[in-house]
């Protein structure tokens, strides 16, 4: 299961419980490929969202289940990170900044509110839920 991809001046590192996998594609567009599997674009994806609940910021990618992939900041920014909380166990506020504690016990510490955060998480559940209705 991948944890969060996070650009490099090479590309993207994907990172797994046990591996790093490192791309020359940037995360973006790692997670346009994880779109086009599930036989949709991330363009469409996003145009569909926006319809449906608003002009929201940080458009949480709901690829299945296990693969949500919530950007902790612009997803055109170099210094996003793609964090996939189907692989979170733990989400704490510590001074301004989240620390995530993912399935292996490793954590991760990302510049982004908790506050903010959270609310990412809780939109991604809604999409989540309105896509399972669909099946």
């Amino acid at each position: 299961m991948i944890k969060y991809l996070i650009n490099t001046p090479y590309g993207c590192d994907i990172i797994y419980k046990d591996k790093v996998v490192s791309s020359t594609r940037n995360n973006l567009s790692i997670i346009k490929s994880y779109c086009l599997k599930e036989l949709f674009t991330y363009e469409g994806y996003i145009k569909a969202i926006k319809s449906l609940f608003g002009d929201v910021q940080l458009i949480p990618v709901v690829i299945n289940s296990s693969n949500i992939f919530i950007p902790t900041k612009r997803v055109r920014d170099y210094d996003n990170i793609w964090i996939n909380i189907g692989a979170v166990i733990l989400i704490e506020d510590e001074n301004n900044q989240t620390n995530l504690t993912f399935k292996d016990y490793k954590k991760l510490t990302i510049n982004i509110k908790y506050q903010k955060f959270i609310k990412r998480v809780e939109f991604s559940k809604i999409i989540l839920d309105y896509k399972n209705k669909l099946k």
